[in-house]
């Protein structure tokens, strides 16, 4: 996000083109307080969420009503970060910045290089059997290694499958006629079954369930704007089977192979902003459809001040809709040694022993940050840690954070998990022969929080981090913080619930 900044009215005054409409954020002032929201619902949170949003930009909308599709377009509601982002000539943004309920806005210039990093390393750098396909005929039906090493096979057999657990995938797409997948794709119940007419609801063109989305039966596609769930790169279709491929085709490739996948697909490289804008509303959607876990294999780098604490806001949002976000934590090895990017760098549901006399929910977020491993428990080269910065609410923390002057510190990843891994292909019947990066290791977390809770149904954020992170496996003192806890027990963490909740 390097290439996103705050704007002046000076700095759009100067721009030489008065007709070119630029892609910008409207940030509103304050936030809605989540104290006062800490018995809501979820549904009522983000309503209140909504409402909040909504009111703060009634002011905005009325200006912005006044003009043609020429200078203002694209209008989108963030109501998850108190924002607005459209499409608009300098001298309406000049407008909207003059406006006092507006705190900030921020452009975004086109750059050659996309701000999100999907976090698969062998897979697609050539590092590890790229490009080599098992048909599904030749799988011999035993479970991928990555699965058994963290134990969910002894799991199912205790009953526990991930059944009716939501989990969100925001990722490239999903293959989702694959037979191992298919059972497990969510069906929007808004969108499921005939309308008053007799026609099907899943193509009838009419937004049935009236979520904002016309005919999203199994989630969205955010880079197309439309219901069209595709996978061009396979990362999504690879994470998708770590999570929940069930085998059917000949090998069980997912943790949690009762669970159900929300697909929402978000674009690679189609530039800094637009990037970071369908992830926000590829969360946003999943709060409104009641998913209990988001699986995201990616971050953003060169986060700026404003996009740190925004990005701070949302694990707070989930942390306090009592939904799980596990998320990568990056392949940069050594690199990432002085600060992950974000959102991995956001603090975990669960420390306490860090900061005993902060507020409940002043710094935690919803946040799991995991690290990848191999065979053999070592810590993959490439996977990203910390330290990074816990007291991230104030510009001058972000500061400190950036400068390395700040001795409020605490480490990420919180845990490590396999990858290298097989996995699902993201065309046909058959499997990937090897999925690396800290992209696997993240959705085998996500299938284990699927796991406990179709264990433990009300299981908070706080307590499934903490069954993790105190039941890993220890890994060797020589790697440091660089595995956090240890790599991921599947069978300890739900010893652990059944011992402490």
């Amino acid at each position: 996000m390097g290439s996103e900044h705050a704007v002046t009215s000076d700095e759009l005054g100067q721009i030489s083109d008065p007709t070119q409409r630029l892609a910008a954020t409207i940030q509103f002032r304050g936030q809605l307080d989540l104290a006062s929201v800490a018995t809501s619902t979820p549904s009522q949170l983000v309503q209140r969420l909504k409402n909040f949003e909504q009111t703060n930009a009634v002011e905005a909308s009325r200006y912005l009503a006044q003009f043609s599709s020429s200078e203002v377009s694209e209008i989108r509601h963030l109501w998850i970060t108190n924002a607005l982002w459209l499409q608009a000539t300098p001298k309406r943004l000049i407008g909207l910045l003059n406006l006092p309920s507006v705190q900030s806005i921020s452009i975004s210039h086109s750059a050659n290089e996309p701000e999100t990093s999907l976090h698969s390393n062998e897979a697609f750098s050539g590092e590890a059997e790229t490009g080599k396909t098992v048909s599904s005929s030749s799988a011999d039906g035993m479970p991928a290694w990555g699965i058994q090493k963290v134990g969910a096979p002894q799991a199912w057999k205790r009953g526990f499958q991930g059944q009716g657990v939501l989990v969100a995938l925001i990722d490239s797409g999903v293959n989702y006629r694959h037979p191992d997948l298919r059972p497990n794709i969510w069906k929007n119940p808004g969108e499921w079954g005939n309308d008053a007419h007799g026609n099907l609801k899943m193509n009838n063109q009419i937004d049935d369930d009236r979520n904002g989305y016309i005919d999203d039966i199994m989630g969205w596609n955010f880079e197309t704007d439309s219901n069209q769930i595709v996978d061009y790169l396979g990362h999504g279709s690879a994470t998708a089977g770590i999570i929940a491929g069930n085998g059917t085709a000949g090998r069980p490739t997912g943790v949690a192979p009762q669970s159900r996948l929300m697909a929402l697909q978000i674009g690679a490289g189609r530039g800094p902003q637009i990037m970071q804008l369908q992830i926000w509303e590829a969360i946003q959607y999943a709060l409104v459809n009641h998913a209990q876990v988001i699986s995201m294999s990616l971050t953003l780098s060169q986060a700026n001040r404003t996009d740190a604490l925004l990005w701070h806001r949302i694990g707070q949002i989930l942390l306090a809709a009592g939904i799980v976000h596990v998320n990568s934590a990056g392949n940069s090895g050594e690199q990432s040694s002085g600060q992950l990017s974000i959102p991995a760098s956001n603090p975990s549901p669960w420390y306490p022993a860090m900061e005993p006399n902060l507020a409940e929910y002043s710094h935690r977020t919803a946040t799991l940050t995991v690290g990848a491993t191999d065979r053999e428990d070592q810590v993959r080269p490439y996977s990203s840690f910390g330290p990074v910065f816990w007291s991230v609410l104030s510009p001058e923390s972000v500061t400190k954070l950036a400068t390395g002057q700040s001795s409020q510190t605490f480490t990420k990843p919180d845990l490590c998990a396999p990858s290298g891994v097989p996995t699902i292909a993201v065309s046909g019947n058959g499997y990937t022969a090897s999925f690396g990066g800290t992209s696997a290791a993240a959705p085998h977390v996500a299938g284990a929080v699927a796991l406990l809770l179709s264990a433990r149904a009300r299981l908070t954020p706080s307590q499934i981090a903490e069954a993790l992170v105190s039941s890993s496996l220890p890994m060797p003192a020589r790697t440091g913080h660089r595995c956090g806890a240890g790599r991921m027990d599947i069978i300890a963490a739900l010893d652990y619930v059944t011992k402490f909740f």
